[in-house]
């Protein structure tokens, strides 16, 4: 769920990439509950995420100071 800025934007681009549903700021309590059950409970999103995990971890570590230091 996106509220703000770039936020509708990542939701949805996780959606397609079968990360997770994307779902509108105005959805139900059993909308959400249908796509957390669906999330958790199907084994495609668990494939897709270790996946995800496999090619983010080949990455360089992420130096927060840098960001903050602006350097």
């Amino acid at each position: 769920m996106g509220v703000l800025a770039d936020q509708p934007g990542n939701a949805a681009a996780f959606a397609r990439r079968g990360l997770g549903r994307a779902l509108d700021v105005t959805a139900t309590r059993g909308e959400i509950a249908d796509a957390v059950t669906a999330v958790l409970g199907d084994s495609c999103y668990a494939a897709v995420m270790s996946a995800a995990n496999a090619e983010l971890s080949q990455l360089p570590p992420l130096d927060i100071t840098k960001l903050r230091d602006g350097v």
